[in-house]
């Protein structure tokens, strides 16, 4: 049992993930290589003191091996309620494509995850389960340059859960076809694992309808935009810094379509708020931290985030915008006993509630155990 590899990013729980990664101190997307061929994580999110916030277990397997059936890499994953399977295969030096299944239970839209002005919703909650199938085509994968165009097919299906209210009418079962074209610069500034990407995507439904949360059926068709920079900074052999920004911005965008932002679970992560707290049409969302360590399996970081969101269910012509901040230490501990076997505990507080929330206060801790096999 040994430290964890790099991996690449993505996936259910993303940004729980991507926190874990950082405490990890892995390399992001640009990693060729992994150190171990399986990765194992066991832990959650929860919020403090809070009976509004959900809590998020953290499940983790990820195997990765040589393609069986030839040239490539084989790639099986569990993220908690997502399964998933992909095979990327080298088309020459500078092409690669990949086919990827993915199958969600429980989670799929997020549907537990309904706020308004930090008040849960639980009248209005459902559950979801979908099947994806994904087709990308990338262009120097791991080159400076970088662009990709990934074509998705969804299949969803929503029921209700305990406190659902008879009265609410859920979203429609539905197919689902997005495509997405990212392009990406890699290592800026001198920086190995820095990135800047750019992704569009466009997305149509079939079989939609009006549904509780989308009265008026628009949002057969949506658009996104999303910016992401991801930047470390190397101060010494025992100190480090990193700073994220995300730009994020939409059309039609709906309760199922929208950015979701909130917590170590979010999609979007901000840390100490809820899960999902915050469904936003447009937001940027800024992070700063810095990393002391003493030894490889000691490490110390502190940091903070802030975000500007148009929420989605802000009224028509209010122009409301909300500016959530939050700061949090983490803490990486290596069992030296357990062959460093790493402790990752992070801890953040949200130091703005939204108006009229019944909760003034946000506060959260992330704590996983990982291991590499």
């Amino acid at each position: 049992m040994k430290r964890p590899a790099p991996r690449r990013r993505g996936g259910t729980l993303a940004a729980a993930l991507l926190a874990l990664a950082a405490a990890l101190g892995a390399p992001g997307a640009g990693a060729a290589e992994r150190e171990y061929a399986t990765l194992v994580a066991l832990g959650g999110s929860w919020p403090i003191a809070s009976a509004e916030g959900l809590s998020t277990p953290v499940v983790v397997v990820d195997h990765e091996q040589d393609n069986p059936l030839g040239t490539g890499k084989l790639n099986l994953s569990l993220r908690t309620s997502t399964g998933e399977a992909a095979l990327r295969y080298p088309l020459g030096a500078a092409w690669e494509a990949e086919a990827r299944w993915r199958a969600t239970v429980i989670s799929q839209g997020d549907g537990p995850d309904r706020y308004v002005a930090g008040e849960r919703r639980d009248r209005e909650a459902f559950e979801g389960d979908g099947t994806a199938g994904v087709a990308a085509l990338r262009l120097y994968p791991e080159g400076a340059w970088g662009a990709a165009l990934e074509v998705e097919r969804l299949q969803t299906r929503y029921r209700r859960v305990r406190d659902t209210s008879p009265a609410f009418d859920l979203p429609p079962d539905h197919a689902q076809e997005e495509a997405r074209l990212r392009v990406t610069r890699r290592r800026l500034l001198g920086e190995e694992e820095a990135s800047l990407e750019l992704t569009g995507s466009a997305g149509r439904r079939f079989g939609w309808r009006a549904w509780a949360l989308a009265p008026d059926a628009a949002a057969r068709t949506y658009q996104r935009l999303e910016l992401d920079w991801e930047q470390p900074l190397t101060w010494s052999g025992t100190a480090q810094g990193k700073l994220r920004v995300q730009a994020l911005s939409g059309a039609a965008l709906d309760y199922l379509s929208a950015f979701r932002i909130g917590g170590f679970g979010g999609v979007h992560a901000l840390p100490g708020y809820y899960r999902n707290e915050f469904r936003a049409r447009r937001a940027w969302i800024g992070e700063a931290e810095h990393t002391w360590a003493p030894a490889e399996d000691r490490r110390l970081t502190l940091f903070a985030a802030a975000a500007e969101l148009r929420e989605l269910d802000a009224p028509a012509g209010t122009g409301r915008t909300l500016r959530p901040v939050s700061v949090g230490l983490g803490v990486y501990y290596g069992i030296r006993a357990l062959k460093g076997l790493p402790v990752i505990v992070r801890v953040a507080e949200g130091l703005s509630a939204p108006p009229g929330s019944p909760e003034p206060h946000r506060r959260e801790v992330l704590a996983v155990v990982a291991a590499g096999f």
